[in-house]
């Protein structure tokens, strides 16, 4: 008898940024998230019904990462917005995931951070919530109709 069950967990997801793995992510529900930039496609219908569907040929997706403010991670990457930011070059980086239990993946080999976290303090350390932009993003687990 086959399973009706799947389980996931973070720790079934290898990601690497610019090779490294990428350490000490929080404790939610989506630790990491990709999301589209712009939408699959956008329509218009006509006064008599007709319509038309254009699809986007931007594969730009943005990466969602919460952080501990303890993680390596975390340091990494305010040590290059740092950089940037005293007039250095934005570094460019590289990312990939896999997620061993669904297959599900994806990458991008052209990453810019484009939101920084919010610095809080207060009773509890919140986490670091950095927002990246990934120009030419490929889902790696894509099938062919």
């Amino acid at each position: 008898m086959s399973s009706q069950v799947s389980t996931f967990s973070i720790k079934h997801s290898n990601a690497l940024l610019s090779g490294t793995p990428i350490e000490g992510f929080d404790d939610s529900e989506d630790s990491f998230m990709i999301e589209p930039i712009t939408d699959a496609a956008q329509f218009m219908t006509g006064a008599d019904g007709y319509a038309v569907i254009s699809q986007t040929n931007d594969r730009s997706h943005k990466l969602i990462l919460k952080l501990l403010a303890s993680s390596p991670t975390h340091e990494y990457l305010l040590k290059l917005a740092n950089f940037s930011r005293r007039g250095g070059k934005p570094a460019e980086l590289s990312f990939s995931f896999r997620d061993t239990g669904s297959g599900e993946g994806g990458q991008s080999d052209c990453v810019y951070i484009i939101k920084e976290p919010a610095q809080s303090r207060g009773t509890k350390q919140g986490n670091r919530v950095w927002e990246l932009l990934m120009v030419n993003y490929e889902p790696t687990n894509v099938t062919t109709v």
